[in-house]
């Protein structure tokens, strides 16, 4: 049963909860959803992560925890766009003409962004923008879409989309995650000794103090049989 099954225009655009979360500005979801270990460097169909999704829409607070869990800021997307780069970008802007937006995003390419990209770093972006000139995604190369953004099924997803309901939709994501890791979860630490479980610091209602990640880590590394 997949509940974020939104539309097929969802669907078929590849965008995730976290994408979602991300665009509408809901930091509450983001958190709850990278609790959850979804993949915050999951591409859409225009090869963007969230990361991508995040600085495009200005959402400082949001990039700056993405790019904490993990987040790509040297991920090449289908028209090019590099996040590291856009921050660079920032940077060389004088202070004094930055939107409050852009201080944010000042602050976050001085922490994240302060030094310009490497040579081999410039010629692996440069081969990814060449092979993606070769190709293209919803009838239009990557200059095309760049130059039209208004007009590709995302820009069209979000613009006619009932924020509200997707935002429900989301938030059933959620909890039908949360109610499958807290089984995966129980059924996990019911096949240890009991002598193996920190039962003093446990509380059964927190699925959060151990991640399914962590849980199936260890059922690889000590399987229950090594106890039996």
């Amino acid at each position: 049963m997949n509940v974020f099954q939104y539309n097929e225009l969802q669907e078929s655009t590849k965008l995730t909860p976290l994408m979602i979360a991300t665009v509408l500005n809901q930091p509450q979801l983001v958190d709850e959803l990278l609790s959850l270990g979804v993949d915050v460097n999951e591409i859409n169909s225009h090869e963007e992560t969230a990361i991508h999704l995040a600085f495009q829409e200005g959402n400082a607070d949001i990039l700056e925890e993405l790019i904490l869990m993990g987040g790509d800021l040297k991920a090449v997307s289908f028209t090019g766009n590099v996040v590291y780069q856009n921050l660079q970008s920032v940077l060389a802007l004088p202070g004094e003409e930055l939107m409050p937006a852009q201080v944010k995003m000042r602050d976050l390419a001085l922490k994240y962004a302060p030094t310009p990209l490497t040579d081999d770093e410039l010629a692996l972006i440069q081969l990814k923008k060449e092979e993606n000139l070769k190709r293209q995604v919803e009838g239009m190369s990557p200059s095309e879409m760049a130059s039209h953004p208004k007009q590709t099924d995302i820009a069209k997803f979000f613009i006619f989309t009932d924020k509200e309901k997707l935002l429900k939709s989301v938030k059933e994501y959620i909890g039908y995650e949360k109610f499958n890791q807290r089984k995966e979860l129980q059924s996990l630490l019911g096949k240890y000794p009991i002598s193996l479980m920190p039962t003093p610091f446990m509380n059964p209602n927190e699925e959060s103090l151990i991640s399914s990640k962590v849980l199936k880590r260890i059922n690889t590394v000590l399987p229950p049989h090594r106890y039996l």
